[in-house]
Parts: C-alpha cells; structure tokens; sequence
C-alpha cells in the first residue's frame, strides 16, 4: 500500500489517499512506517495539498513525535 500512499500524495488525490490511509491505520507498525515515508518525501522537496497534509495528520502521523531527526 505504500507505493500507492506515495504516489496519492504526490498526484493530490485525496480520495483515493483517504481510502489507503485507512487501511493502513490498522496496523501502528505500518502506520508509523507511512508516516516516516511521507515525512522523508516532503523532507526531500516533495509539497502535498492541504488536504493530503491534513488526512497524513489525522490517519497516520496522529500520536506520533516527529519521525526525523
């Protein structure tokens, strides 16, 4: 699911985002590994939509301290 997450963001297709960070939210591990993924492509240059920022925030980095160092 995570290629599909990336790719979501990047393209700003909210819908299709929501549906997948969904899945993933069941898992912590694999909720974590998004959240660290999408951190380290907006780290990288990546910019997302508002509303992308903010279903990353609510379904998979919600809980979490900053996953960067």
């Amino acid at each position: 699911w995570a290629t599909f997450l990336q790719a979501y963001a990047f393209m700003g297709d909210v819908k299709a985002f929501k549906a997948t960070a969904i899945k993933m939210d069941i898992s912590p591990f694999v909720r974590r590994e998004a959240c660290r993924t999408l951190l380290q492509m907006q780290e990288a240059g990546a910019t997302f939509s508002s509303e992308i920022q903010s279903q990353m925030d609510e379904r998979l980095c919600h809980g979490q301290e900053k996953l960067i160092p």
